[in-house]
């Protein structure tokens, strides 16, 4: 699956150059999953929520809320801050070729999901096609991720694993079913 590995390569691209968000974006708790807001965070990182200028400049106008003031001021100065780290963050996806492998990295995914899926229609009659099927297993966790599953959806992992299982005890003549 070099394709996911291609993509792979992209995604690292992009956490090496992506913009690091500035202090004034976090949002203090009061403002936490207000409409000023949105969440950000990852597997590597804490969920924290962050000022969206699109979210800002609307409670802004939706509010009325004067520039002459000291929350008008502070507020307009974070939807500046919030646009121009929103579009250097843009850029640094576009400067990596981030979605086209990543299109294709879920098409290759799930067309060797399908494939996986489909061994389980064929009985193995030899030690090699019992490593065919273990190679296939090996790999389908990472292909599974790479599609969009998550270990909640369905996964045809266990039912070939069971399937390898069999295949290798009738072989050896272990008699299993």
């Amino acid at each position: 699956m070099v394709v996911v590995a291609r993509h792979d390569a992209e995604k690292l691209k992009y956490e090496q150059t992506k913009p690091a968000v500035p202090e004034e974006l976090w949002a203090p708790k009061r403002h936490h999953q207000s409409e000023f807001t949105e969440c950000r965070g990852g597997a590597d990182e804490p969920t924290r929520w962050i000022y969206v200028s699109k979210n800002v400049r609307a409670q802004i106008i939706l509010k009325d809320i004067s520039r002459h003031t000291k929350k008008g001021r502070r507020l307009r100065r974070i939807a500046r801050i919030a646009k121009a780290y929103e579009d250097s963050h843009r850029a640094a996806w576009e400067k990596i070729d981030y979605f086209p492998t990543y299109h294709a990295s879920r098409a290759a995914a799930k067309d060797y999901i399908a494939a996986a899926t489909e061994l389980l229609q064929h009985e193995p009659v030899t030690i090699q096609g019992v490593e065919i099927i273990a190679a296939v297993v090996a790999f389908l966790p990472r292909a599974m991720v790479a599609s969009g599953f998550t270990d909640k959806w369905y996964s045809p992992t266990g039912e070939l694993g069971a399937h390898l299982a069999g295949a290798l005890l009738r072989i050896k003549g272990g008699g299993a079913a």
